[in-house]
Parts: C-alpha cells; sequence; structure tokens
C-alpha cells in the first residue's frame, strides 16, 4: 500500500500574481507495505503447517493399518488354525498317523502366521516312522503336513520279535513276526555286533528297491562277511560293506546267467557256482 503526502506547488496567472496548491504525492515505504509482507509470510507459513499436518496424518493412518492387520493375522480368531483342517499326505500304513496327529492336534488355536513350521517339522521329524516332513499353511485356517516315510530294510531278531530297521539303522517299529518283502537279519543286535548290523544295512540299503524286494534272509559273521540269500534260492557272498555301486554292477550282470552262488565279495574278479 502506498502512502500519500502533501507537497505545495506554486502558480502565476498573470503578472504580479502567485497562487499555492496542495498536490498530494505518493509516499514510499512506511508501515503499510510491511502489513503486507507479514501477512504473505504468515499464509505461507499456515500452509506449510497443512503440508506437514496431512504428511503426518497420512503417516499415522498407515500405522494405525498396519498395527490392524498385524493384530488381525497374529491374534484374531480370523486365522487360528483348525486341526480339523489339518491334512497329512503320507503312504498308508508306512506312518505313524496318531503320532503325527498328536503333534498338529498340540497347534490348535494357534493362528496360522504363529506357528513354528521349523519347530514343527523338527517334532515330526522325531517321529521314528518319518523320515522328513514339510509343512505349508493352507489359508485361512489350515496346514498341509507332507511326510516321506523310513523304508524298512531288514528285520533284525529281539526279543519277543523282529525291530524293523531302516537303511540309516533307525528302529521304525518292532512286530511280533517279521514284515513281508523285509530280508531277516541273522545277527542279533548287542554291543559285540555294533559294526557287523552296520553293515548290513549299509549293504542292504545300498541294493536298488527292485533287486533288495528279492531279499529273503541275511546273515553275517563278521563286518566283512555279508551273505544273502535270494528270493530263488540262489546265495549272494556280498563281502565286506566297500565298493557297493560296483558290487550292483556286477551282480546284475551275473544273475543272466543260473547259478547257486554269486560270489562278488572281489567284484573285479567275481565267481559263480
Amino acid at each position: 500500500m502506498v502512502a500519500l503526502r502533501p507537497r505545495t506547488v506554486q502558480s502565476r496567472n498573470g503578472p504580479g500574481a502567485t497562487r499555492e496548491a496542495t498536490v498530494n504525492t505518493p509516499r514510499r515505504g512506511g508501515h503499510g507495505g510491511s502489513a503486507g509482507v507479514d501477512q504473505r509470510v504468515a499464509e505461507r507459513a499456515a500452509a506449510t503447517r497443512r503440508a506437514v499436518m496431512h504428511r503426518i496424518g497420512l503417516v499415522a493412518g498407515a500405522v494405525a493399518a498396519a498395527l490392524a492387520v498385524s493384530w488381525v493375522a497374529l491374534f484374531s480368531p480370523v486365522f487360528v488354525l483348525d486341526p480339523a483342517l489339518v491334512v497329512i499326505d503320507a503312504p498308508e500304513g508306512q506312518v505313524d498317523i496318531a503320532a503325527v496327529q498328536a503333534v498338529t492336534g498340540a497347534l490348535a488355536g494357534t493362528p496360522l502366521p504363529r506357528v513354528d513350521t521349523r519347530g514343527v517339522r523338527a517334532q515330526l521329524e522325531d517321529i521314528p516312522t518319518v523320515l522328513t516332513a514339510t509343512l505349508a499353511r493352507d489359508w485361512p485356517r489350515g496346514l498341509v503336513v507332507t511326510l516321506m516315510p523310513r523304508q524298512a530294510v531288514a528285520a533284525v531278531p529281539v526279543e519277543g520279535g523282529f525291530a524293523v530297521i531302516d537303511a540309516q539303522g533307525v528302529n521304525i517299529g518292532t512286530s511280533g513276526q517279521a514284515p513281508a518283502g523285509v530280508p531277516v537279519v541273522g545277527v542279533t543286535v548287542g554291543e559285540d555286533t555294533t559294526r557287523t548290523v552296520t553293515a548290513v544295512l549299509n549293504v542292504l540299503g545300498a541294493l536298488p528297491a527292485d533287486l533288495r524286494a528279492t531279499v529273503t534272509s541275511v546273515s553275517a559273521a563278521t563286518e566283512d562277511s555279508v551273505t544273502f540269500v535270494l528270493a530263488d534260492g540262489a546265495t549272494v557272498r556280498w563281502g565286506a560293506d566297500g565298493e557297493n555301486a560296483l558290487k550292483v554292477s556286477v551282480l546284475q550282470t551275473l544273475r543272466q546267467l543260473p547259478a547257486r552262488v554269486y560270489d562278488v565279495s572281489t567284484p573285479r574278479t567275481p565267481i559263480t557256482e
């Protein structure tokens, strides 16, 4: 805003005549200009405050939304595991389903995102009949458990029956009779026969599934004298637990020739009888 100040002007209207007139002229500066600048500064400050408050509101809203989602996922009943919705995928009759259900049943009421899948998997793999376990969340309230069972490779005589053993030497369970298709090992488990039994299990574990299925019994006086009998009555002298892949290949070739005994204990110079 510009202020006016009066200014006197002299003019002549004829000879010897003088007249004074007052004219308003602009005055620069003053309090009017300062007030305009202050107003603009105040407006800018107010706009800045509004922008900051808007950003704070957006951030606060995002945080509140994230907290709400986290609460729903981790604590609300929306995603609570329902044991009835747990699917167990395992070969029939090869896994202790009751033991598996005991593990998964303990998870009832746990929100699905909070299920410790690693811990549950470790518990499942502690079950003797389970070799490996995998878990997958089935939203919103289910779980899929996939199990690979241990494969019995031998039935070892124990008091009252047989211990069913896998290739890693894990006792899968006991039975009054040797399971069908599982060769009986003629070595009693004990501290003095540990190495012998281990050699037998390693040899059986090295056999292809189709060949192992034809083995009816296994014996070993020592860890270096593993011998087994096949379903057709032929005897295989395997010897020590070593060069098993080569021995399998040699035996499969020799089996094309009829014989009562196949000796692959020295696989580079095998013998048939």
